[in-house]
C-alpha cells in the first residue's frame, strides 16, 4: 500500500499502467483512473492519444476532486470482494491522498521546450511589452503634449490610460482564443500587431491618431500577457507556480528601471517618435523568439471549441469560485495604485518636486525596489505561502500609506517622505501581486486561458479605472494621491477579509 506521503514519480507509474488498462465495472473507478490519466497528462504530453482516448479532449485536471475521489474508493472498497480489486482500491485512495499534498508545487516546464532560465525570460520579456509600453514614454509626455497640441496637462495621462483600457478590454476573448488554437499562434499573431501599432504611432499626426494607434497598441499586448500566465499556468500549478512568477517578475522589473532612462536617452539624440520605434524592434524580436525557440504548451486533445454556452459556463466558473473572484478583484484594487503612480508619476516628480533631469532615476529606484522584493517572494513563498506573505503585504502598504498622510497632516512634507513612502509601498506590492495572481488561478487550470482573460479583464479594467479617477484628481499636490492609494489598500484588504472568510495569514491549501 502507498502512503500518503508518496512521491510524485510512483504516482506516474501507476497512472501510466491504469491509462493502458483501466478499471472496468464501476463508474466510480472510472473517475479514479480518468484522474490519474491527467497526472500522467501532465508529466507526458507526448503520450495523450494513447493515454486519454476515454476521455474526450480538455478534461478536468483532477487534483480538486482528490479527496472525494479518495472518499470514493474507500466507500467501493467497503463493498468490493476480490483481492485484485481491493490492492487496486487501496493503492489508488492512499495515491491520492499523496499527490493531493504533491502536486500544490507540481511544474512540468518541460513541455515548453526550453530550459527554465529561457523560459523565465521570455514569459517576463512578454509581460513587459506593457511595462515598455507605459514606461518609455513617461520622459516624453511633455514633448508629445506639446506637439499633439494637447492643453491640457492631465490630458496627457491618456495616452497611458486608453492604452490601459485596450489592454484589459481584449482580455476577454483573447483567453478563449489560445484555448482554442492553441497558445503559440495567437501570441506570435499578437507580437506582431503589437509592432505594426508602434509603427502607427511612429507616424501619428493628431492627438486623436495617437489614441486610437494605443488604443489597437493595448488590445494586441493583451494576447502576450493572457498567452503568457496561460503558458505557466499550463506548465506549473499552486506554490511552484507562484515561485515562477516572482522570478518571472524578478526579471520583469528591470524594464521599468530601464525603460524610463533608455527613453531619456533617446531624446537626448532623437525626436519622442522613435521611442515608438524602439516598441516596433521588440515586439518584431519578441516574435521572433517565440516563433523559433518556444514549443506548443497546449496539447491538441486538450483544446476546447469556442462555443457561447461554453464560455459562459467558464465564466461563471471564474465569477463563482470565491478565491478566483475574491483575488482577482482584490488585483485590480491594487493594481490601481501602480496604474495612478504610472499616470501622474511625471507631473508629481517633475511638476511638484522639481526632478526634471533625474526624474528617470527616482522612477527606477522604485521599480528597483519592486524587482528586489520579487526576488524575496521567490525565495519564500515556497515556506511561507502565498497568503502569508501577500496578507502581510498589505497590512504593511495600508499602514506606510496611513503613516505617510499623517505625516502629511503635520506639516512634514517633502520629497524625502514622499519617495521613501513609494519605494516602501511598491515594495509591498510586489510581494502582492503576483501571489494574488497565482492564487486566482489555481482552482482553475483546466480553463487555464480562459480564466486569465477573466482575470485580466476584470482587474486591468478595475485598475484603469480607479488609476484614472485618482489620476485625474491631481490637482498640483500629492495629498489626493495618496488619500486614493489609501483607499485602494483598505478596499483590498475588505476584499480578501470576505474572500478568506475573515482569516488572514493561513496556510495555502
Amino acid at each position: 500500500m502507498v502512503e500518503a506521503g508518496v512521491s510524485r514519480r510512483p504516482v506516474l507509474k501507476v497512472a501510466k499502467c491504469l491509462a493502458e488498462a483501466p478499471p472496468s465495472g464501476s463508474p466510480d473507478l472510472t473517475v479514479v483512473a480518468a484522474g490519474l490519466r491527467v497526472v500522467h497528462l501532465q508529466a507526458d504530453p507526448d503520450l495523450a492519444d494513447r493515454s486519454m482516448p476515454s476521455l474526450g479532449h480538455n478534461p478536468a485536471p483532477f487534483w480538486g476532486r482528490a479527496k472525494r475521489c479518495s472518499a470514493t474508493c474507500k466507500q467501493t472498497l467497503a463493498s468490493t470482494q476480490t483481492a485484485d480489486s481491493r490492492g487496486r482500491l487501496l493503492c489508488l485512495s492512499s495515491m491520492f491522498r499523496g499527490v493531493s499534498n504533491t502536486v500544490k508545487g507540481s511544474s512540468n516546464l518541460e513541455r515548453a521546450g526550453v530550459s527554465a532560465t529561457e523560459l523565465v525570460v521570455m514569459m517576463a520579456g512578454l509581460m513587459a511589452l506593457n511595462a515598455l509600453a507605459i514606461d518609455i514614454m513617461l520622459p516624453a509626455l511633455p514633448d508629445l503634449g506639446r506637439d499633439l497640441d494637447i492643453a491640457d496637462p492631465n490630458h496627457r495621462q491618456y495616452v497611458v490610460l486608453v492604452y490601459v483600457f485596450g489592454l484589459g478590454a481584449a482580455q476577454l476573448f483573447m483567453g478563449p482564443l489560445s484555448d482554442r488554437f492553441g497558445r503559440k499562434l495567437p501570441l506570435l499573431i499578437s507580437l506582431l500587431a503589437y509592432a505594426a501599432c508602434g509603427l502607427w504611432c511612429v507616424f501619428a499626426a493628431t492627438f486623436p491618431q495617437m489614441l486610437v494607434a494605443r488604443g489597437i497598441q493595448g488590445v494586441a499586448a493583451s494576447g502576450a500577457r493572457v498567452i503568457s500566465l496561460s503558458i505557466i499556468r499550463d506548465v506549473t500549478s499552486g506554490r511552484a507556480m507562484a515561485r515562477l512568477m516572482s522570478l518571472i517578475m524578478m526579471v520583469f522589473m528591470a524594464v521599468p528601471i530601464l525603460a524610463p532612462n533608455i527613453g531619456q536617452l533617446i531624446l537626448m539624440v532623437a525626436d519622442w517618435r522613435w521611442i515608438f520605434a524602439v516598441l516596433v524592434a521588440f515586439g518584431v524580436g519578441m516574435a521572433l523568439w517565440v516563433g523559433l525557440r518556444l514549443r506548443e504548451t497546449l496539447p491538441a486533445i486538450a483544446r476546447a471549441q469556442i462555443r457561447m454556452r461554453t464560455l459562459l459556463v467558464a465564466y461563471k466558473r471564474v465569477l463563482t469560485t470565491r478565491v478566483t473572484a475574491g483575488y482577482m478583484l482584490a488585483s485590480g484594487l491594487i493594481f490601481g495604485c501602480l496604474f495612478a503612480f504610472i499616470s501622474t508619476s511625471e507631473q508629481i516628480f517633475v511638476g511638484v518636486y522639481g526632478k526634471t533631469e533625474t526624474f528617470s532615476l527616482y522612477f527606477a529606484g522604485v521599480a528597483g525596489g519592486m524587482a528586489v522584493s520579487s526576488f524575496l517572494n521567490a525565495r519564500l513563498v515556497g515556506r511561507l505561502g502565498m497568503r502569508r506573505l501577500s496578507h502581510l503585504a498589505v497590512l504593511t502598504f495600508v499602514c506606510v500609506i496611513g503613516a505617510y498622510l499623517a505625516a502629511l497632516q503635520l506639516g512634514f512634507d517633502g520629497f524625502i517622505p514622499f519617495y521613501a513612502t513609494m519605494v516602501l509601498g511598491f515594495f509591498c506590492f510586489s510581494l502582492i501581486g503576483a501571489n494574488f495572481n497565482a492564487m486566482a488561478m489555481e482552482p482553475l487550470g483546466d480553463i487555464a486561458g480562459t480564466a486569465s482573460s477573466a482575470l485580466g479583464f476584470s482587474s486591468t479594467l478595475v485598475a484603469g479605472g480607479l488609476g484614472a479617477v485618482i489620476g485625474q484628481s491631481f490637482d498640483g499636490t500629492v495629498e489626493p494621491f495618496a488619500l486614493g492609494f489609501l483607499y485602494l489598500g483598505l478596499a483590498t484588504l475588505a476584499v480578501v477579509l470576505v474572500t478568506e472568510r475573515g482569516q488572514l495569514m493561513q496556510e495555502d491549501g
